[in-house]
């Protein structure tokens, strides 16, 4: 079971000679760790900076709970005392981010019983917070996951999830794509949608989710599984 964010971070205390720094939310804690040297340096400014920049990092969840033994760490050490150019920040971001999206989706589709990935973008929102909280309802909605796993496009389950949570937004400014598909457009059922055009986008193995609910830049994404008749069998029959 996952539940993970990397997330810059807040709440600052000195262990030793390291710098720890945890940021704690409903999640859990995320702890950064970077070893003190001469100088906190380009490279470690970097990885605390831009790579934990919040508008870039997706967010995974399987089932809304957490796992003790899933962890991701990046440490930058600060003993190489490295100097980056412009080219080679974008260059390193660019590939980390690949990286640990790569993994993200490796670890969805490992989850147990998984037969989709489902990926759920929300934009327009106040903050990125708002736009997290959004995509991450729709994420551990039960009534999503099946419908992904029974292939139903049944878009009524994910205009339930988005409005049952506590953020506001004008629904005349309501969004919906399956994929490139345009299922709502400012509240109104699409006339280039069909059941069976969203029946093909439900069907692949990665289904897309894209919801606009305002007009700001904000946005956030996150990965989740199906929940399928072998995710019940192998959490019901064996004890841990």
């Amino acid at each position: 079971k996952n539940n993970t964010d990397s997330n810059n971070t807040k709440n600052k205390k000195t262990v030793k000679n390291q710098n720890v720094t945890v940021k704690k939310d409903n999640e859990g804690p995320i702890i950064t760790v970077n070893k003190t040297f001469k100088a906190n340096n380009d490279l470690t400014a970097f990885v605390n900076g831009k790579i934990t920049d919040e508008s870039k990092i997706v967010s995974i969840t399987i089932d809304g709970d957490q796992s003790t033994n899933d962890s991701s760490l990046l440490i930058a050490t600060g003993s190489s005392l490295i100097s980056l150019s412009k080219a080679n920040e974008k260059k390193i971001s660019e590939t980390l981010q690949d990286i640990f999206y790569s993994l993200a989706e490796k670890i969805v589709l490992d989850a147990e019983g998984a037969t989709k990935l489902i990926s759920i973008t929300v934009k327009g929102l106040k903050t990125e917070n708002e736009c997290k909280t959004v995509a991450k309802n729709i994420a551990n909605s039960l009534l999503v996951k099946t419908a992904a796993f029974g292939e139903d496009p049944n878009w009524g389950r994910i205009l339930m999830a988005v409005g049952n949570t506590n953020i506001s937004f004008d629904e005349k400014k309501f969004n919906l794509k399956l994929g490139k598909l345009q299922v709502f457009r400012n509240n109104k059922l699409s006339s280039s949608y069909s059941e069976k055009l969203g029946l093909k986008e439900f069907k692949k193995r990665k289904i897309e989710i894209v919801i606009k609910l305002g007009d700001s830049n904000k946005t956030s994404k996150v990965l989740t599984s199906d929940l399928s008749k072998d995710y019940v069998s192998m959490n019901a029959d064996y004890r841990s």
